[in-house]
This record gives structure tokens, sequence and C-alpha cells, in this order.
């Protein structure tokens, strides 16, 4: 996920109460979510990046990986992005998963030589 608040907005509602556990409550934490947010610290990101993210994942909403990606690409940030057509928070299919390593192994590559 990259900001809280969007991630318990858009995410289903069992899936925000597990996470409130885990993460902090949305209104009784916000000031700390919104702190620990990776959204907030977009223009602190120095690293090359690739997004990955299952474009049927109902856990976390494919919004999260999109915002950030526009965030970055906005700031001309080296960041590539890849949606697994079919997949949802877990990658199941053999295909998706060959096509994420392949995928995975050229990023670094062309930035390693």
């Amino acid at each position: 996920m990259s900001d809280f608040a969007t991630f318990y907005r858009d995410t289903e509602p069992r899936i925000a109460a597990a996470a409130a556990t885990k993460y902090g409550h949305p209104v009784e934490d916000r000031a700390l979510l919104a702190a620990l947010s990776p959204m907030r610290a977009v223009d602190e990101i120095a690293a090359p990046l690739l997004v990955v993210h299952g474009e049927l994942d109902t856990n976390v909403p494919i919004g999260e990986a999109h915002q950030v990606v526009a965030a970055l690409r906005e700031r001309s940030h080296d960041v590539e992005y890849l949606e697994l057509e079919g997949e949802g928070h877990e990658y199941r299919r053999t295909s998706s998963r060959a096509l994420l390593v392949r995928r995975m192994v050229e990023f670094v590559v062309a930035r390693l030589g």
C-alpha cells in the first residue's frame, strides 16, 4: 500500500477491519498513519522502483500502485509498473510468476549492466 488513508477508504471492509489491528485505526491513529504512509515520503525515494500489482487484488486496491507510480512519474523518477492480468493479492498462475521473474531480472540488469 502506498497511502493508509486511501487504502482504508478503498479496500474491502473485512480487510480494513483486520488491517486496523495490524497498522492502526484509520480514525484514531490518523496522524500516525499519515506519517507512515510511503506517499508522504515519495520525494525521498532515490532507488529505481519496479512496482508490481495484481489486477484483481481486493486486499490492497490497485489504486495504491497507480498513485505511487503516477507520483514518481510526475517527478521523472525511474519507475516501471507491472500489472499482472487476472491475478489477485497472490500470484497463482505459473505464467504470471514467470513474467514477474523475467521483468525483475530485466529491471535489475538494465540498471546494473
